[in-house]
């Protein structure tokens, strides 16, 4: 059985290099289980208060704290190189979206984004956070509002003065303990700033080493079988398979057991052909998707509303008959 889910959201920057961070005590932004605190509601900005920091698509300020480290598990020496800067698949949702608004411990200007996918399964009733968007770069003077139907009908970098990166996150979970399942990373380049398209290429390489498989428009992707392994070259019906359930540039992902760790990356190339314009990055796992939605999402969902019934009726008088 196969399930599909189309999650449209915007994209960011690309550094590669690879850090892998731990909490410690006295952690700052961490809650009391070592986790990443969840935001506090976004407020109005006050009487000429100019946006900074972490502000929400509507224009509101979330006051934010950066944790100096965050609880990323280090990857084991004999597993895949499976992260986006830094950021690895499995970590929660919170985790996800305050790494991608923080850098050294410091709050970056951003503008946040967040809807829901309904994964073609029951809530219950749930409000399940399962896409995410965080544009980073420079916060104009001024906060413009512009009319629009849904936080993804727009790209929220569109409310930057200037765009460094554009990450998206598709999780699922319960709510508030959302589990990251994929990553789509853009770093646009500024005219006079653009790397060349062979150094981009080689800096992924070194990175994620040779590409096991390239598509007929030359996307690269590292495929992976559930277990960690290279999908062997031999075996080109799952290795076109898995490909397509990932596109760099485009924010959409299918789940499938067979399919493990996906990464893929693309580049476009700038007016000179041999400058990158940007470069788009994209990582997940649709083996993992697929068991947490077919074997533990019901089970966990039942669970936690059951626990919110026992608390609710607990000072109810109910009826009389």
């Amino acid at each position: 059985m196969r399930q599909e889910t189309n999650a449209r959201l915007i994209v960011t920057p690309l550094v590669m290099a690879l850090v892998l961070t731990g909490c410690g005590k006295g952690n700052k932004g961490l809650d009391a289980t070592g986790n990443v605190a969840s935001a506090p509601t976004p407020r109005d900005l006050g009487k000429d208060e100019k946006p900074s920091g972490a502000m929400d698509n509507w224009g509101k300020k979330i006051d934010i704290t950066c944790p100096a480290t965050f609880p990323i598990p280090q990857r084991p020496a004999d597993a895949p190189v499976d992260d986006v800067r830094g950021l690895r698949l499995g970590v929660s949702g919170n985790t996800a979206i305050r790494f991608a608004q923080c850098k050294d411990g410091k709050v970056l200007d951003s503008v946040y984004a967040e809807g829901d996918e309904s994964f073609n399964h029951n809530s219950g009733g749930l409000k399940i956070r399962t896409m995410a968007t965080v544009a980073t770069g420079t916060l104009p003077d001024y906060w413009y509002r512009t009319r629009f139907n849904g936080d993804f009908e727009q790209d929220p970098s569109k409310k930057l003065a200037h765009t460094d990166a554009i990450w998206h996150f598709l999780m699922d979970g319960m709510p508030g303990k959302e589990k990251l399942y994929g990553i789509w990373l853009e770093q646009p380049f500024a005219k006079g700033s653009q790397p060349t398209v062979a150094s981009q290429a080689a800096a992924l390489k070194k990175k994620y080493g040779e590409p096991n498989y390239t598509d007929s428009n030359g996307r690269a992707y590292w495929l992976h079988l559930p277990n960690g392994q290279p999908i062997p070259e031999f075996n080109r019906d799952l290795l076109h398979r898995c490909s397509r359930y990932l596109s760099a540039s485009q924010q959409s992902l299918s789940f499938d057991p067979e399919c493990g760790l996906v990464i893929t990356a693309s580049l476009t190339p700038a007016q000179n052909p041999m400058l990158a314009q940007s470069v788009n990055v994209a990582a997940a796992d649709p083996a993992a998707l697929y068991d947490y939605e077919q074997n533990h999402f019901e089970a966990e969902r039942d669970a936690t509303l059951a626990s919110q019934a026992s608390q609710q009726a607990s000072n109810a008088t109910g009826g009389t008959f």
